[in-house]
C-alpha cells in the first residue's frame, strides 16, 4: 500500500487510524521505508510474525482463559494456520474448514476428553469451544484486512472418520477487501 504526501502530523493520525480499527491488533514496530526518488511512503506488509495479536474474548471468558483456550489461539495464531486460512478465502471457503484437520491432529486428545466430559455432566462445553474457534478465526481475519462475506454457510458433510473429533457444520465466509 502505498500513501503519497504525508506530512509528519498526517502520517501519525494515519498510524491511529490503523490502531483504532483494530483496537485488538498490537503492532511491533517496524520502521517504514522511504523512497526518496519518488517522494512517497511504502509501508512494509506486516506478516503474522511481526504481528502480535490479543484475543478479545467476548463471552468466551470463562473458556478461554482455561488452557485448552490459551493453546487453541497460540495454534491459530502461527503462520501456517493463518496461510490456511486465508488460502481458503481465495478459494471461496470457510476458513474453519481448512483449520479442521490441524485442529484435529494437535487438540484430538483433549477435544475428545471434553466430549467425555460433557456426557458425563450433561454440560455442552464442546459446542461452546467450537464457537469459540470461530470466534477466534473471525478475529484474525478482521484484524488482516479481510471482511465477512457470508454468515451460516453449510459445510459440505464429509465421510466419517473416527480420528476427527472436531468438525463444523456452518461457519464465516471472508473475502479480501
Amino acid at each position: 500500500m502505498a500513501v503519497y504526501g504525508l506530512g509528519k502530523k498526517m502520517l501519525f493520525n494515519w498510524r491511529l487510524q490503523r490502531f483504532n480499527r483494530f483496537s485488538s491488533l498490537q503492532y511491533i514496530y517496524k520502521p517504514y521505508k522511504f523512497n526518496l526518488y519518488k517522494h512517497h511512503l511504502i509501508r512494509t506488509n506486516f506478516n503474522s510474525i511481526t504481528m502480535k495479536l490479543t484475543y478479545d474474548s467476548w463471552k468466551f471468558t470463562e473458556l478461554y482463559e482455561t488452557d485448552i483456550g490459551q493453546e487453541l489461539w497460540k495454534f491459530l495464531c502461527l503462520p501456517e494456520n493463518i496461510v490456511r486460512a486465508e488460502t481458503a478465502v481465495d478459494l471461496r471457503r470457510t476458513c474453519v474448514e481448512a483449520l479442521e484437520r490441524p485442529l484435529n491432529e494437535r487438540f484430538g486428545k483433549e477435544l475428545q476428553r471434553l466430549i467425555d466430559e460433557d456426557k458425563q455432566k450433561g454440560e455442552q462445553k464442546f459446542l461452546r469451544l467450537k464457537q469459540m474457534i470461530g470466534h477466534m478465526v473471525g478475529q484474525i481475519m478482521l484484524s488482516r484486512g479481510f471482511a465477512k462475506d457470508k454468515e451460516g454457510v453449510i459445510l459440505p458433510k464429509r465421510e466419517e472418520d473416527p480420528k476427527r473429533i472436531l468438525f463444523f457444520k456452518k461457519a464465516i465466509r471472508f473475502r479480501r477487501e
